[in-house]
């Protein structure tokens, strides 16, 4: 594992708040915290989902005060419920591609409800957090670059300065997937996306890969506490979607046949029509997600 120049409680809480896991913070009193120390308090304390905060005196006043609180998670356990939206349907954020680079993307947006505008200094706030969040959880490795851009209708576009992962070469032509990046609107939205892998025939998604693509792009999202609404609208799209199929993306690579498609650069996207709540983006990752990718996949069938 590489070194990230972290302490193993540092790593851990990184960890925990990339799983959206509730977290049990406990200060032992009569005891001064080193700057190091206090700079890691104010990060844990300021945990956008959630954390059950106190004090303890010794070993076995922790041990009863950490089970009380532990009964107090299980009561606050928040249930996943889609609540139906009947305003209108937010614009699609806008995002950079390279130039020439026309490879498909699945993109998560969330959008905030009711509508909410972003400030100029809110969205560089969100860019200056992701470019920190996006190494903690290891969408860009700690030696690659980051860059960050302002595009023409005031967003902001956080992604990596590296070179796009390229074909590996052969007759097959495979490609591999990749982090793509994350963008900000002044209009509210929010959303980060994934480069799809892909070979000559173009690309392959079933539920479980979309599945857990969409979770980790949730959970990244959720950690920006960029969201500035209680509610939120999630949707998918995947773009350009002439090449994409339902199939298993581990048989990318070593197909010998495949259909074409001409690259017409049409757009399958599920609906903006519910909501969820905000609080609940990380810690319910997985479900939204499951649910998400069911949708795309059933207009991704009706699609070819």
């Amino acid at each position: 594992m590489p070194d990230t120049g972290l302490s193993p409680t540092e790593e851990e809480f990184i960890a925990a708040r990339t799983k959206g896991l509730p977290i049990l913070v406990f200060h032992k009193m009569g005891v001064s915290l080193e700057p190091r120390q206090v700079e890691f308090a104010d990060t844990v304390e300021k945990y956008a989902h959630g954390s059950f905060r106190g004090e303890f005196l010794d070993a076995n006043d922790l041990r009863i005060k950490v089970g009380s609180a532990l009964e107090h998670v299980e009561q606050n356990h928040q249930k996943l419920e889609w609540f139906p939206r009947d305003d209108i349907t937010p614009l699609p954020p806008v995002l950079v591609r390279t130039p020439n680079e026309y490879r498909p993307l699945l993109v998560l947006t969330l959008a905030p409800v009711p509508r909410a505008r972003l400030s100029t200094m809110q969205l560089r706030g969100i860019a200056q957090r992701a470019e920190r969040v996006l190494r903690e959880i290891g969408s860009v490795p700690q030696s690659s670059g980051l860059e960050s851009t302002i595009v023409d209708d005031g967003s902001v576009v956080v992604r990596s300065s590296e070179q796009l992962p390229r074909s590996t070469g052969g007759v097959t032509g495979f490609t591999p997937g990749g982090f793509g990046g994350v963008s900000a609107s002044p209009s509210g939205q929010v959303a980060a996306w994934q480069l799809l892998p892909r070979d000559f025939a173009g690309s392959l998604v079933d539920h479980d890969f979309l599945r857990e693509t969409i979770s980790k792009l949730l959970r990244l999202i959720g950690q920006l506490e960029a969201i500035p609404s209680d509610l939120v609208t999630p949707y998918v799209s995947i773009a350009p979607a002439d090449g994409v199929r339902q199939g298993s993306p581990g048989t990318l690579g070593q197909r010998s046949s495949g259909q074409l498609s001409l690259q017409q650069g049409r757009v399958l996207e599920t609906k903006a029509d519910d909501c969820l709540k905000t609080a609940l983006l990380a810690s319910a990752a997985d479900e939204i997600a499951d649910e998400l990718a069911q949708r795309i996949l059933e207009i991704l069938s009706r699609f070819h």
